[in-house]
C-alpha cells in the first residue's frame, strides 16, 4: 500500500460531512488536500451568432478583459466577475458587442484578469432546425468536428454527442432520451477539452400556431 496517500475511514468519513471544501482539504495527506482546494481553471464561451463572449470562474470581483484579434484597433471590453443571479454558484461574466464586432469563425478570443489569460479559436458551427416531432437537432460544423448537444437545465442527463459528417452535417438525436416540445431551449457546442474553452450556439422549439 502506498501510505503516503492512503486516507483512512475517519478521514473519510470526516470529508464526507463537512461541507466546506477548505476544512475538508485539511483533514487529507499532504499533496491530496491541496489538490482538492485548488482554485477552479477560468474558461471561456464564445457565441458567434450573438456577437458575445462568456468567462467562468475567474475570481470573485476580478475585471476581466476581453480582446479579439481581428476586432478594430482600441476594441478592449472589461467586465466584473461575480457569482451568477440565477443559482449557479460559479462566478461569470459576460461581454455582448454585436453592432460593434462582427465574431467570425478563425477569430483569436482573449479574455484575462491580468495573471489568467484564456484563449479560444472560434469554431465552425450552427444549428440549423429542430424538429420536435422527431425530437431532433440538426446543424453544421467542420468534416469530423465533435457537437455536444443538450436542452438548457438537463446537461448532464441529456446530452447526445454527435460528429460531424464528410458534408459537415451534424444530427443530435434525443429520442427516448428527452422530449422536445415548443419552449425547449437548448445549446450546441464545440469544446476545447484541454483548455475547457468552447464555441457555443442556442437553440429553440418555437411553437406551432
Amino acid at each position: 500500500m502506498d501510505t503516503k496517500h492512503s486516507i483512512n475511514r475517519t478521514t473519510i468519513l470526516a470529508c464526507a460531512i463537512t461541507a466546506a471544501t477548505l476544512i475538508c482539504a485539511s483533514l487529507l495527506p499532504s499533496g491530496l488536500g491541496a489538490a482538492y482546494a485548488q482554485e477552479p481553471t477560468p474558461w471561456l464561451i464564445a457565441f458567434p451568432e450573438n456577437d458575445a463572449v462568456e468567462g467562468w470562474e475567474w475570481p470573485a470581483g476580478t475585471t476581466v478583459y476581453l480582446t479579439i484579434d481581428n476586432a478594430p484597433d482600441g476594441f478592449v471590453r472589461e467586465g466584473t466577475a461575480a457569482v451568477t443571479t440565477w443559482g449557479d454558484p460559479r462566478t461569470y461574466v459576460r461581454f455582448d458587442f454585436a453592432g460593434a464586432y462582427d465574431l467570425k469563425v478563425g477569430d483569436v478570443v482573449m479574455l484575462t484578469d491580468g495573471v489568467t489569460p484564456q484563449t479560444h479559436v472560434v469554431q465552425n458551427l450552427s444549428a440549423t432546425a429542430v424538429e420536435a416531432d422527431a425530437d431532433t437537432v440538426a446543424g453544421t460544423a467542420d468534416a469530423g468536428a465533435v457537437v455536444q448537444v443538450w436542452p438548457h437545465g438537463f446537461d448532464q442527463t441529456a446530452t447526445v454527442q454527435v460528429m460531424a459528417g464528410d458534408d459537415g452535417a451534424w444530427l443530435a438525436d434525443f429520442t427516448g432520451l428527452f422530449d422536445l416540445v415548443a419552449g425547449t431551449g437548448g445549446r450546441s457546442q464545440i469544446l476545447d477539452e484541454e483548455a475547457g474553452n468552447a464555441t457555443a450556439v442556442d437553440w429553440y422549439v418555437h411553437p406551432r400556431y
